[in-house]
């Protein structure tokens, strides 16, 4: 059975892991989101935007945050 992770907790677990490298992921408003989806990953040393379009589920799991064994409600 897998365990249930929150967005709330999976966006905590994502900010502190994406800190530690020099990376936000941030939430666009509803204006830029036709342009770059829900998310966008920033590098803060070099101010670029690295990825745009993200799905967190799979952001989330390409960087090990969200195991194998969880899934997000």
């Amino acid at each position: 059975m897998k365990q249930l992770v929150t967005m709330q907790s999976l966006n905590g677990r994502i900010r502190r892991a994406l800190e530690k490298i020099g990376l936000k992921l941030i939430k666009n408003s509803p204006t830029n989101r036709l342009a770059q989806g829900d998310y966008t990953l920033v590098n803060f040393n070099t101010g670029t935007v690295q990825r745009t379009h993200l799905n967190i589920e799979e952001f989330a799991r390409e960087y090990e945050i969200l195991k194998p064994y969880e899934q997000l409600k």
